[in-house]
């Protein structure tokens, strides 16, 4: 709508009057009366009403005109500035839209305006709600009012609106109405809400950042920190805000551990010298406990529109383990360093990229090399070094192969032959390691002199190759011996049995012969002579088969010792014959032996027991096995035993510890029972007291040794 006022000021700006448009209209529209002759006045009056109505049309045409231009600009500028109006009137309770306010509620603006009854439905219930209560309190008491709103669009979208709002009086001062304009925000709401979200999550960042962060204003006093700054200064959120930098209370100190001056605090730098500070190493001494926290650096100057400093946003980060290993490091290094320039032993450091140059030396190098420093300093292991090595190989190629070795294998130990800088040679045992030093991987070469210890050896085996010849001696030498032997046993097996089985042949047909006479002392000499040549004959073949015994190969297999024993208790069942014998056999494991060797110890040690239990009644004989760790056969028994001072005899060839006359025996039957035992790799050992019996060990492995 319009009112009269702005239809004067639109007119007075659009030149000719509306009338004189209209007149030049009119004339325009006229045919040739003009020149028509004059009519009488009653026609003349017709006409001039005819024409005055003509004009008023034509004004009215033009003022729609003009009023739909004003309104499409109006339209045109309400949509490019995304502002609509309205107006709302009491009397009707009618609510006027602009199209753009129609638009930018999601309606069709050729559609009628929704009825106020209607409005609570274009807006969420909490906008609706303030929208109302601005609304009847500018009704009633005149209060303008400006809100922001949030939108339920009928095309489905929500958004948010600015309003604006006031009251509208007549003439008379009575409010006829409210008008106000609306805007979309839609924009704005959503850039302050991404601003929002993107403001949380910075905040959630910095405060969640393994880095302390501090802003301080130009004057250095703290503006704002995250929680992390607070644990690396050892303080709390009071302790901090609004904490200048120059406060005296702050202790830091250099990467050499010299304390701080204020004008070298970070924040006072930066303040000073209007630029950036990167990577500076601080410790931070922590007030109370005096713990000292390592961090690294880093700040930047913020300036504003003017180019005035506005903010100085100090980063640092905990180095704490990092210095305390860069420390250890250095400490390291220079422990590294005193060892490697004193040490006895000489010790290189080469090159991997140079392909083994020698990069430093010790001054133990420089006495085994016989030269200086300078002169040592740049060669290749190839340069002290003969052409060839003793096997042939060039001694570049070899070098070459060996650091190759080292640098696959970590490290790397042999001999090599070096020569000395005025030409002697010598042999070296050479240890390459690869290390870093200052972040670079070279090779740590130690070698030591070893000329003496070669020589030594070449000697060793000048002396084990004469010892070879020798042993070959020896060997032929008892190859011959073995074979005198073998002669020896053919001569007793044969040409010494003949004589004697001839004296027990004659003695036994002159006892025979009817016809003889012979007295009782003759007879006993004829029976003498028998027995002593039956001892003989058994002598001979105990000494026959104790001979063999060192000639016999051992054939070890799985044995059952209890089967052998049992074997052998039948055989000597006649030596149990009219006397109270009791047996008793315990557990006896298996074991690995020559079956036929190990029943022959069995059988001497069993027909032992029987013989020297003569006088007891009755006889008792224990056979068992105990685990000392090892397993230990034995055999007890309750007969005479003997004396433990003369136990190194036991096990001699004809040694024995008991008269003839008392126990028959050629005293060869226990060496040969040691015998068998130590060519098993066993023992064999007996304990006994006179008149309260023995008891035999034996083993058949080596004794286990921890």
């Amino acid at each position: 709508m319009t009112t009269p006022n702005q239809k004067d000021r639109r007119r007075s700006n659009t030149g000719p009057s509306l009338r004189q448009r209209a007149d030049a209209a009119y004339k325009a529209k006229e045919p040739a009366e003009k020149n028509a002759p004059e009519a009488t006045p009653s026609p003349e009056a017709a006409r001039m009403i005819i024409r005055e109505l003509r004009v008023h049309q034509i004004e009215l045409e033009l003022q729609a005109g003009e009023l739909r231009r004003s309104e499409q600009e109006l339209n045109e500028a309400q949509r490019l500035s995304r502002i609509g109006s309205w107006w709302f009137d009491t009397a009707t309770n009618e609510v006027h839209l602009t199209a753009e306010l129609f638009r930018m509620l999601g309606l069709d603006p050729a559609s009628a305006p929704p009825p106020f009854s209607e409005h609570h439905r274009l807006f969420t219930p909490e906008s609706w709600q303030r929208l109302s209560a601005a609304i009847s309190r500018a009704q009633v008491l005149g209060v303008p009012y400006e809100l922001e709103l949030e939108m339920v669009r009928a095309d489905g979208p929500q958004g948010w609106m600015l309003v604006r709002g006031e009251q509208v009086r007549d003439a008379r001062g009575l409010v006829t109405g409210l008008r106000g304009i609306a805007q979309d925000i839609t924009g704005r709401k959503q850039a302050e809400k991404a601003l929002r979200r993107s403001e949380e999550r910075y905040r959630e960042l910095v405060n969640n950042l393994e880095a302390g962060v501090v802003i301080h204003a130009p004057d250095t006093s703290i503006i704002t920190n995250n929680p992390r700054a607070m644990a690396l200064l050892g303080l709390n959120e009071g302790q901090m805000s609004g904490r200048q930098a120059i406060d005296p209370n702050w202790k830091f100190l250099h990467d050499d551990h010299t304390p701080f001056l204020p004008h070298e605090f970070p924040v006072n730098r930066i303040v000073a010298e209007k630029r950036a500070l990167r990577d500076m190493v601080l410790g931070i001494i922590r007030p109370g406990s005096g713990n000292v926290a390592w961090v690294s650096v880093n700040g930047v100057p913020v300036f504003d529109q003017r180019g005035e400093l506005s903010e100085v946003i100090i980063s640092f980060v905990d180095i704490t383990g990092r210095k305390q290993a860069d420390d250890r490091l250095r400490e390291n290094e220079e422990r590294f360093r005193v060892f490697f320039e004193d040490s006895p032993d000489a010790y290189l450091i080469l090159e991997i990229k140079d392909y083994g140059k020698i990069s430093a030396c010790n001054k133990a190098t420089e006495a085994m090399l016989r030269g200086s420093r300078a002169q040592i300093l740049g060669m290749a292991i190839a340069d002290v070094s003969p052409r060839r090595q003793p096997d042939g190989k060039l001694s570049s190629e070899a070098a070459a192969n060996r650091i190759h070795d080292t640098i696959t294998r970590g490290r790397n130990n042999f001999e090599w032959m070096h020569k000395r800088l005025d030409g002697e040679e010598f042999w070296a045992h050479v240890t390459i390691s690869i290390i870093t030093i200052r972040g670079r991987l070279v090779l740590l070469a130690s070698w030591r002199d070893i000329t003496d210890r070669k020589q030594a050896e070449q000697e060793i085996t000048r002396l084990n190759a004469e010892l070879e010849h020798r042993v070959l001696e020896r060997t032929a030498e008892l190859e011959a011996a073995n074979k005198e032997l073998e002669a020896f046993s053919y001569t007793v097996s044969h040409d010494l049995r003949a004589p004697l089985r001839a004296i027990d042949g004659f003695s036994r047909i002159a006892l025979d012969r009817p016809d003889t006479e012979l007295s009782n002392a003759a007879r006993q000499a004829l029976h003498s002579v028998r027995d002593g040549a039956q001892q003989m004959g058994r002598l001979i073949d105990d000494l026959l088969a104790f001979s063999h015994m060192s000639r016999q190969v051992v054939r070890k297999r799985r044995v059952s010792p209890g089967t052998l024993v049992r074997e052998c208790l039948e055989t000597l069942r006649p030596e149990t014959t009219g006397r109270r014998v009791e047996i008793s056999t315990g557990e006896l494991p298996g074991c690995e032996a020559d079956e036929a060797l190990l029943k022959l110890v069995w059988m001497n040690l069993l027909s032992n027991a029987l013989k020297y239990t003569r006088p007891r009644d009755p006889a008792q004989i224990e056979i068992g096995c105990r685990n000392d760790g090892e397993q230990v056969y034995f055999v007890r028994d309750n007969g005479v035993g003997f004396n433990m001072a003369y136990a190194d005899k036991l096990f001699g060839v004809f040694q024995r510890l008991h008269r003839a006359e008392d126990f028959e025996g050629t005293g060869v039957g226990l060496a040969t029972a040691q015998r068998i035992i130590h060519r098993h790799g066993g023992r064999i050992w007996a304990e006994a007291e006179v008149d309260q019996g023995a008891t035999f060990f034996f083993t058949l492995e080596p004794r286990k040794t921890s």
